[in-house]
């Protein structure tokens, strides 16, 4: 019988795999960066106050289209996160445009800004940060078409 080390077993160390490089045309990249124009869309119009909001918007848009475009792309579970994003985006623009209609009311202003425009916010933060993370982590969308996360 061979005489056993217990240090033969081990194996040398390898390095780390090199970092992915950012590219456009990866699929996991492009649903990251939706998720990304999203947070940074509603966070400058949310903290702008009018002076950023066509920056925003357009940064909005840019989202939309992205998350529009790529919803019935391979892989399967990237669609979901397409879906979710885009989903996320409407449902945030209705409620945002429906309480800014409010706001017109001039004793309605600050409150309405400071209680829909944070809930808005909030809720698209949460469900974009988990959003990502489970892009980032690989892992589909349970329910794309939920309201919540």
């Amino acid at each position: 019988m061979k005489n056993i080390d217990h240090h033969d077993n081990v194996r040398p160390l390898r390095p780390p795999p090199p970092p992915k490089k950012f590219n456009v045309r990866d699929p996991e990249t492009i649903v990251r960066l939706a998720y990304c124009f999203t947070l940074v869309s509603f966070t400058v119009i949310w903290l702008a106050e009018g002076t950023l909001d066509p920056i925003g918007i357009g940064v909005g848009f840019a989202a939309v289209a992205i998350a529009a475009s790529r919803q019935d792309e391979p892989p399967a579970w990237l669609g979901g996160h397409h879906r979710f994003t885009l989903r996320t985006i409407v449902i945030a623009a209705v409620v945002w445009t429906l309480a800014s209609l409010l706001t017109f009311a001039p004793q309605l202003r600050e409150p309405v800004k400071w209680t829909f425009g944070t809930a808005v916010w909030l809720w698209v933060m949460v469900r974009s940060g988990v959003g990502l993370w489970r892009a980032v982590k690989r892992r589909p969308q349970p329910d794309p078409l939920t309201l919540l996360i």
